[in-house]
């Protein structure tokens, strides 16, 4: 039965192992090892294999290991945030902190950290005080105790040779008297050690749990603090978009950090940090109306003054707000540059200079009450100046495109586009602002063609807006201006530079 059972297991010419084992106990283990590899075809044929993984929460992964993507956030309004990501997921942590309360926090943890070291260093050195204290007082009683002895003996040998028979008994007497004093005098010593030594740890003991307690509210403290500003959330219907609803209002233009942890349905988590300004709901719509794309030669009383006069853009707002999230781009500076305009409130009919080169003196940001503060070149005394934290150089000197738009939401309220005669065609990096400046409606289109032209425009010389004057006098009227102002390629003309003044052009 067996050489049967073998014979029929072949394949072609050889048996299925190399050389049929010889005796009983070989063909039992070729039999059994044929058993288990029909074993395992039959177990792979009817259960097929799995790449899915257990999740932590039990359920499986289904190969997918990408962590969520953020797509897009959108400050809403002075609470509300929202986060969009490249799949659903869901917040496991979040939490909302100002730029003061991050610096704060850090100021808090580093003086709870100093204290809690100086408490320590205070510790040890009572701690060790003691120590000394108690050793002083050990190596007293013993030096009492030895002395004692030593006067026993003494005394016991004096009297043993003046009388050793006589006196045995009255010596008996008076060393059995010596050493219960010293027994005493010893236990004494002893207790008035403890005593003191117990009285110290009391108060030690009374110290370190006052500051133990100090400590504990510190943390206590610093961690209520950095708990502060927790957001509730809500999700969209497709679960890819998170809105965080903030419990405090946020000011405009204030820094804030939205920080948390989401996780996708795979377990795949995603820890993030979003800086974000605080919603303005109050933006202003602003006018360009004189750049100043070059950076003029100082005069002998600039160079004494330590002063320059630098590539600038005048604007005029046409209605009151504050410029929180406003935003000027240019195609020829790129993404890299572009000019956030700080949080300042500003009135309709005012104008205000945003100077694009920070060099030398008097360069100082206007953004308080206080207009006469800047007394840098092309700076007006009465007029405010506002200076872009770089010294590099800005803006295309003759070929260039000036947008003005919100950060917040992308509105464009402004756009100018200007170049040489012989410029026939846009550079490649400025056909994404060709688009925006198309989308916007300012101008009938945004072909080349329509720019204003630059061929007169030297270093000293600016671009300036023709109806800027009317616009002015139309806000002085309390007149309406219906914006974005439409523009066109006789919009601009060279002029002569007057930062902070509007005038006539003839």
């Amino acid at each position: 039965m067996r050489k049967c059972f073998m014979t029929e297991l072949k394949f072609g010419k050889k048996d299925l192992f190399f050389e049929p084992l010889k005796g009983k106990a070989g063909g039992i283990a070729v039999i059994l090892a044929q058993a288990c590899i029909l074993a395992g075809i039959v177990l792979c044929m009817v259960f097929p294999v799995s790449c899915t993984m257990p999740s932590e929460n039990g359920g499986s992964l289904n190969g997918d290991y990408n962590t969520p993507v953020i797509e897009g956030v959108e400050v809403v309004d002075e609470k509300t945030v929202r986060v969009d990501f490249s799949e659903p997921v869901v917040v496991k942590d979040g939490g909302v902190s100002s730029a003061d309360e991050q610096n704060s926090n850090a100021e808090k943890k580093s003086e709870a950290e100093k204290d809690a070291a100086v408490e320590e260093s205070s510790e040890a050195e009572k701690d060790a005080a003691v120590e000394e204290s108690s050793e002083a007082e050990k190596d007293a009683v013993a030096e009492k105790t030895s002395e004692a002895e030593k006067d026993v003996v003494a005394e016991k040998t004096s009297e043993a040779e003046k009388d050793v028979v006589a006196e045995k008994t009255s010596e008996s007497e008076k060393n059995t008297s010596a050493e219960q004093n010293t027994e005493i005098e010893n236990n004494a010593d002893l207790e008035t050690k403890n005593d003191v030594a117990e009285g110290k740890n009391a108060e030690i003991s009374g110290e370190d749990k006052e500051a133990a307690g100090s400590i504990e509210n510190k943390k206590t403290d610093a961690e209520k603090t950095e708990q502060s500003g927790v957001p509730d959330v809500t999700y969209s219907d497709d679960g890819k978009s998170v809105t965080f609803t903030i419990p405090e209002e946020t000011e405009a233009g204030k820094e804030y950090t939205i920080t948390g942890k989401v996780e996708d349905e795979n377990g795949n988590s995603l820890t993030f940090s979003i800086p974000f300004a605080g919603y303005n709901g109050k933006v202003p719509a602003i006018l360009m109306t004189e750049i100043q794309t070059e950076s003029v030669a100082q005069t002998p009383k600039e160079k004494k003054n330590g002063t320059y006069r630098n590539e600038f853009v005048e604007f005029l707002a046409l209605t009151s707000g504050n410029l929180a999230g406003l935003e000027l781009l240019s195609a020829n500076d790129g993404a890299e540059r572009v000019y956030k305009f700080p949080a300042v409130e500003v009135s309709a009919g005012e104008i205000f200079v945003v100077h694009l080169r920070n060099r030398g003196e008097g360069c100082v940001n206007e953004t308080g009450e206080d207009l006469s503060a800047a007394t840098s070149g092309y700076s007006t005394e009465g007029i405010r100046d506002l200076w872009w934290d770089s010294d590099s150089t800005a803006l295309g000197n003759q070929n260039d495109i000036l947008i003005v738009r919100n950060s917040a939401d992308g509105v464009v309220f402004d756009a100018v586009m200007f170049r040489k005669t012989d410029t026939e065609e846009w550079n490649k990096k400025f056909i994404e602002y060709e688009q925006i400046v198309a989308e916007s409606g300012i101008y009938e289109n945004a072909d080349i063609n329509n720019a204003s032209v630059t061929d007169e425009k030297s270093v000293s010389k600016t671009l300036v807006r023709k109806d800027a004057l009317l616009l002015k006098e139309k806000l002085s009227g309390k007149e309406q201006i219906v914006y974005p102002v439409n523009a066109d390629k006789n919009s601009w003309i060279v002029g002569s530079a007057t930062p902070g003044v509007i005038e006539k052009i003839e």
